[in-house]
């Protein structure tokens, strides 16, 4: 015997229906019904799926992006090293430069006038200061260039990031509104079907 809805087929009966065609009515309405449910499960199954695919596609692209930010941040942080190391090398080569010249003068200067060492002394050491403050002022420049990059560049991909975000969430919150939107049809659907069968079996 197929499945039937006792309460139906007791409520057929009530009114006053014969039994053949109350059991009928009461089979075809759980037919109906098992098989909309079935319907509704596998849709909700198929939904829950590609929600499940949507956040797992998030997550790579959010690695994807620190992954890339990480790159970028050490590139800019070795280049900012490596230009420190030039300015510094760079200007080692002046002080050497600049201390041999006055090196040479001062060995001069000692032949021909040794009372005079003191004072040369004196001005070659405020070259050199001189010299010290300029190399300094200039690793400080590069480092706040840099510096500056490191923080457009962070940023930048900062916003990427929160817009992919904003935006895989958004899709997820329409798949969910889709789901909701589905079983609000299928059970209009179930209304649509059950509410004539009811009329037609209140006539007979």
């Amino acid at each position: 015997m197929a499945t039937m809805i006792t309460e139906v087929y007791d409520a057929f009966l009530a009114g006053g229906a014969p039994e053949a065609k109350a059991r009928k009515a009461a089979e075809a309405l759980s037919s109906e019904s098992l098989s909309t449910k079935g319907d509704i499960v596998k849709t909700e199954g198929r939904l829950a799926r590609d929600i499940v695919a949507a956040e797992e596609r998030l997550n790579h692209k959010i690695t994807e992006v620190r992954e890339e930010l990480s790159g970028e941040i050490t590139a800019v942080r070795e280049e900012l090293l490596g230009k420190i190391a030039a300015v510094r090398e760079e200007l080692s080569g002046e002080i050497a430069a600049v201390r041999e010249e006055l090196s040479g003068e001062i060995a001069a200067v000692r032949e021909e006038l040794s009372g005079e060492i003191a004072a040369v002394r004196e001005e070659l050491s405020g070259d050199i200061a001189a010299v010290e403050k300029r190399l300094n002022h200039k690793i400080a420049e590069v480092r706040e260039e840099l510096l500056g990059k490191i923080a457009a560049v962070r940023e930048e991909l900062s916003g990427q990031i929160s817009a992919l975000d904003k935006k895989l969430t958004h899709e997820i919150y329409g798949i969910k509104q889709g789901m909701a939107v589905i079983k609000t049809l299928l059970l209009l659907i179930i209304a649509v079907q059950v509410i004539p069968l009811l009329k037609a079996l209140s006539v007979i």
